[in-house]
């Protein structure tokens, strides 16, 4: 569930009733669309659906929601390297496992070139510069633009951290593959908390 900054994209929620918004789509009637909200009292909620139905939820129930998003990459690594080849592909993905693990932010695996720097907390390189086009010209760009930039080489500088980035508690935590996106570490326990977190816009404990 886990794009870049002012995207929108449609992701499935498990939310509470308190937590609908209009424009949500309900998993009901196919899918219908919240058009209104109606008074909250701390017990029911009243939801004016699209198609003229009304629903009466309890704010504690669990609702499953599709919901438009804009995802904020601001605090998001990209993992720029060669991706030319399904075997490269595969060696940068890992690689960006490594980058999520030790710097602890979500690392998003560049593929191709088409991407606005200036909207990710930075840019890590895998192998060298020269390694692909990509390397070149959003390293170059990332540089430009004054951004945290490192490669392979200094990124093994850092220790991995076992620390969950959604509890906080110590314990066996690693990231976990969102699509393009490595999460920051996170029990497994963890996992679908964080995700929803995420989706909602909260941000994470341990960040």
């Amino acid at each position: 569930m886990l794009a870049q900054l002012n995207s929108e994209k449609l992701v499935q929620l498990t939310v509470l009733g308190s937590e609908i918004l209009p424009g949500d789509l309900l998993a009901v009637r196919n899918w219908a669309q919240v058009e209104e909200i109606g008074s909250r009292d701390g017990v029911t909620t009243s939801l004016h659906i699209l198609d003229g139905g009304i629903r009466i939820v309890g704010d504690s129930r669990e609702y499953v929601v599709r919901r438009e998003v804009a995802e904020d990459t601001s605090r998001v690594v990209l993992v720029v390297g060669n991706a030319e080849t399904p075997e490269a592909l595969e060696d940068l993905t890992a690689f960006a496992f490594d980058v999520a693990d030790r710097l602890r932010v979500p690392a998003r695996i560049a593929v191709g070139r088409d991407y606005d720097v200036t909207q990710f907390a930075g840019v890590v390189i895998a192998d060298s510069w020269l390694d692909s086009v990509s390397s070149a010209v959003l390293g170059v760009e990332a540089q430009g633009a004054d951004l945290f930039l490192i490669d392979a080489d200094a990124l093994y500088a850092y220790d991995v951290d076992s620390t969950c980035g959604h509890c906080g508690e110590g314990g066996d935590a690693a990231p976990v593959l969102a699509g393009d996106t490595w999460t920051t570490s996170v029990h497994a326990s963890c996992v679908d908390a964080h995700e929803r977190a995420t989706a909602l816009g909260l941000i994470p404990l341990a960040v």
